[in-house]
């Protein structure tokens, strides 16, 4: 019987060891990696903006864009982050990268609007504006309303 448990025990642990070394991830050797680096820092960048953590964002978007200047995602979630932040002109700086690389890109157009409009409308001469105007439209519709 002793002959049949070393048999059964050895051929377990070539069973195991086989199930480990097939299991295991494979990586391909065709990738670099700078290519592992700066797709993994961009979903921790993504993961990060999800968790409302937007410092922590820019600073992986920003590593990304340092290891490939021209990923056009990665200024386009930067700019998302620095607009949650209210970094406007950062944001706008970004956008127009973005749009740089990718023209037709519809997220950083928005966002560069956004960006536009929030800073704009934080300027003293659009809040005088805006005022008059809702000055003029309150004056206009109590005319309207007494004819």
């Amino acid at each position: 019987m002793s002959r049949f448990y070393r048999f059964m025990l050895n051929f377990g642990i070539v069973f195991a060891l086989a199930c480990f070394f097939l299991t295991s991830p494979a990586y391909s050797l065709s990738t670099s990696d700078t290519q592992i680096a700066e797709g993994e820092l961009f979903k921790l960048g993504i993961e990060k903006m999800q968790h409302g953590s937007y410092p922590e964002a820019i600073q992986d978007f920003t590593e990304v864009i340092k290891l490939k200047n021209d990923f056009s995602s990665a200024y386009s979630n930067r700019c998302l982050a620095y607009l949650q932040l209210g970094d406007y002109q950062n944001a706008i700086v970004d956008c127009n990268q973005a749009l740089k690389f990718t023209p037709n890109n519809v997220e950083a157009h928005l966002n560069r609007g956004l960006a536009y409009g929030l800073v704009f409308s934080q300027s003293p001469v659009c809040t005088r504006a805006l005022s008059e105007s809702l000055g003029k439209m309150d004056s206009t519709k109590k005319v309207y309303q007494a004819s």
